[in-house]
Formats: C-alpha cells, sequence, structure tokens
C-alpha cells in the first residue's frame, strides 16, 4: 500500500503561492487539512522544533510537499504578501506579542 494520498486538484491561479498560511502550525494538522480538503498550497510556519518536526514527519510520511511547506521559526517574520488566508493560533503568544499583532 503507498501513503502517498492523491490530492484534490489545486488552483491554477496560486500553483506557486500560499493561498493559507498558519502562524503557530502546532503539528501540521491545519496546513495538512487545508492542503487535502481544499487542495490549497499551505504554508505553516512554528516556533518549536518539536512541533514543526512532527509537521515536517507527516508531510513526508505522505507525500504532501507538492501542496505543503513548513518552516521553524518566528512567524513575526513572514512574508504574508501573497497569502488569501491567515490563520493564528496563540499558544506561544506573550503579551507583548499580541499587543503587536
Amino acid at each position: 500500500l503507498s501513503r502517498e494520498i492523491a490530492a484534490p486538484p489545486r488552483s491554477s491561479r496560486f500553483a506557486t503561492s500560499p493561498e493559507f498560511v498558519v502562524l503557530g502550525s502546532s503539528l501540521g494538522w491545519h496546513v495538512v487539512y487545508m492542503a487535502l480538503t481544499y487542495g490549497v498550497m499551505s504554508y505553516g510556519i512554528e516556533l518549536l522544533t518539536h512541533r514543526h518536526e512532527a509537521g515536517v514527519s507527516v508531510q513526508k510520511a505522505f507525500g504532501l510537499q507538492s501542496l505543503t511547506e513548513f518552516k521553524n521559526g518566528d512567524a513575526i517574520e513572514a512574508d504574508l504578501s501573497t497569502a488569501r488566508v491567515i490563520y493564528l493560533t496563540d499558544l506561544m503568544w506573550d503579551a507583548s506579542l499580541r499587543v503587536v499583532v
């Protein structure tokens, strides 16, 4: 049995830019869900290394590299200029970051 999942076709209008961005992508489930359910390029940024690595593991295990991308880093540095939907999670936000956002 192949573990690769056939993703729905995505819109050719957004073939290279992420349509859905998760700031604080945790284990990657929001990114994977959007990619598989709607066929959109999805990008997640996670500050905590172990959570980021879990998302990358799922991505690789199911062959989702063409629809998903994960970055281990600070969401405040993200380029959101091409995103159509930005989803924020707030597990690690302190009071000063909440003010900035």
